[in-house]
Order: C-alpha cells, then sequence, then structure tokens
C-alpha cells in the first residue's frame, strides 16, 4: 500500500504550484490484539464474556455475526484485507481513471464557437486543418491523478495553445 502527499502553495498573484510524493507503507501492525470468549461455543440466551486486550493507542472494532456468515470465504480478517480497504476506490467508472461526474465540462479550446442560430457557411470542398491541441502537466492534473476535486478561483490550469500545422 502507499499514500500520497500532495503539497501545494498559493501565490499573491493567485497561481498555484504544486507537487505530489508518493511513500510506501509497510503491512505490519504495530499493536498486538487478543480477543477470546469464555467459552468457546453456547447455547442462545447464554451469558458469555468477551475478553479484548490490547496495546495502548490500538484501535479495536468488534462486530457479531451469525455462523452461517463465518461460512463465506469474505468474512476472515487479514491484513491483506485490511490494507485492501483502503485501496478501494468508488470513483473509479470501469477501470477508465477519473470519473466523469468530477471532471468538469469544457468545450474545445481550439475551434471557434458555432452559435446555433447562424447557419454555417460551407463549401461543398473546403478542407479545414484540425488545431493541434497542446497542454501541458499543471496543477489540477495533478489534483485530477489523485481523484480529488477542486473547487477555487486559483490558476491551476495552465493557459492551452493551438497550433495550426503548417503543410
Amino acid at each position: 500500500p502507499s499514500a500520497n502527499l500532495l503539497l501545494y502553495a498559493i501565490f499573491a498573484d493567485g497561481e498555484v504550484a504544486a507537487d505530489v510524493d508518493v511513500f510506501t507503507i509497510s503491512k505490519c501492525f504495530k499493536h498486538k490484539v487478543t480477543l477470546d470468549f469464555s467459552a468457546e461455543e453456547d447455547l442462545p440466551g447464554s451469558k458469555v464474556n468477551l475478553h479484548l486486550k490490547a496495546d495502548p493507542g490500538s484501535l479495536c472494532s468488534i462486530r457479531a455475526v451469525d455462523k452461517s456468515v463465518l461460512l463465506k470465504d469474505d468474512t476472515v480478517m487479514t491484513p491483506e484485507s485490511v490494507y485492501e480497504l483502503g485501496a478501494e476506490d468508488d470513483y473509479m467508472i470501469g477501470g477508465r481513471g477519473f470519473a466523469y461526474h468530477l471532471e468538469d465540462f469544457e468545450p474545445y479550446p481550439c475551434l471557434p464557437p458555432v452559435l446555433p442560430f447562424l447557419p454555417t457557411p460551407r463549401n461543398r470542398r473546403s478542407l479545414m486543418g484540425a488545431p493541434w491541441y497542446q497542454s501541458e502537466a499543471d496543477v489540477y492534473s495533478l489534483f485530477k491523478e489523485l481523484r480529488m476535486k477542486i473547487l477555487t478561483n486559483t490558476k491551476v490550469k495552465k493557459p492551452v495553445s493551438c497550433l495550426r500545422p503548417t503543410y
């Protein structure tokens, strides 16, 4: 497992500088926890005691389930299953990365705007070279990689350069 650390600075003119660093986390638990019942098995309605012992600073959670639930494979908690819980990504859609519902829609910046109420004059055999959309990495893309939504009035996106190829 790993953790991402995002550092950013906002300058007086509204420009933003940022960087991300990834830290690898070892799969180990520092605290020892033991859990025992007073009886291995008992009848419904019987009184049983639960003994929980943990090192100071430990975080413990207890859940009670029916025996039929224990027959399922996914009920056993292991260090791997605990770390996988943190790795679940609710925002992934079809493994394509940044979720479409978090993306801000922006029209293609390199084409002139089309006004729906005006007819567009068009020659029969005209060939228009498509502009080259050039965009470099910016602060917005760092936040996007971390699947974080930005609500800001600062300058987090680099200006887009629209170049037309010359033939």
